[in-house]
C-alpha cells in the first residue's frame, strides 16, 4: 500500500497537511451553500 520512497513521518507532515489544505475551502463553501438552502 505504502511505497518505501516515504515513510509515516512524511506522510502525516506533508502530505495530509496538503491534502487538508486542499479540501478546507471546499468544505467552507459546501457549509456556505448548505445554509442558502
Amino acid at each position: 500500500m505504502f511505497s518505501q520512497t516515504h515513510s509515516f513521518h512524511w506522510y502525516f507532515t506533508s502530505a495530509l497537511p496538503r491534502a487538508l489544505l486542499a479540501a478546507y475551502p471546499l468544505c467552507m463553501v459546501s457549509l456556505e451553500i448548505d445554509k442558502m438552502e
